[in-house]
């Protein structure tokens, strides 16, 4: 039996009374979240990546399925190469909360493709331009993404700077009124499937159950 303290406040116009109860509440025992029964369908990204964060942080009793074998052949993330897209938290003014949501989710993902054992073999950084060709376009581009050399980025003005942003014969165009920004780090492409694999395969040796290529993998 647990033993909770219940503070009330009562009002009757301009006056307050104040009382302390001690109230005696038998309470359930505490439950161990962390041997709890998950089931996640799917061994998708989603599903993979699920089961190894879940398994990471010592849950022990995760179960995946899936009728597939990995990488299901169902999944969009069963791809060679996906793009790594870059979203900086300085340029979101957290006026929406997709748009802050999105923009910390890309950092977290960010620091994984860099730094995270399962993942980093598997992202190539590349860099990226962002551009446009009339007036009105590239000032609202600046204006959002706000693409200052102190935040890394280099100006693009000639087609010439267009054309080292990239290894020689990439880009052939003249780029007529074309301006903008370049920067080198934060943005590349994933060996998807590679990854895909990686993260499931982490996950059953932490101990997640997957099963996975038979009927008994199907919801």
């Amino acid at each position: 039996m647990q033993v909770a303290t219940l503070d009330q406040y009562f009002s009757i116009g301009q006056r307050y009374w104040f009382a302390s109860t001690r109230l005696f509440v038998a309470m359930p025992p505490a439950v161990d979240l962390k041997s709890s029964s998950i089931l996640i369908v799917g061994c998708g990204t989603w599903g993979a990546s699920t089961a190894l964060q879940l398994a990471r942080r010592g849950y022990k009793n995760v179960t995946v399925l899936d009728s597939h074998e990995i990488p299901s052949a169902i999944s969009a993330g069963n791809d060679i190469d996906k793009i790594k897209g870059y979203q900086d938290i300085e340029s979101s003014d957290g006026g929406e909360d997709e748009t802050w949501v999105r923009s910390h989710v890309s950092s977290e993902a960010t620091k994984a493709w860099d730094s995270d054992p399962v993942f980093k073999p598997f992202y190539h950084e590349t860099g990226y331009v962002m551009a446009a060709s009339q007036p009105k376009h590239i000032q609202e581009l600046y204006e959002e993404e706000q693409p200052t050399v102190e935040r890394g980025y280099v100006e693009l003005n000639t087609a010439e700077d267009f054309r080292k942003t990239m290894p020689q014969g990439v880009l052939t165009g003249d780029f007529p009124n074309w301006k903008g920004w370049f920067k080198k780090d934060g943005c590349g492409w994933v060996h998807a499937r590679k990854a895909l694999v990686a993260a499931a395969l982490e996950a059953r040796r932490l101990g997640a159950k997957l099963i996975t290529g038979s009927p008994y993998g199907a919801a």
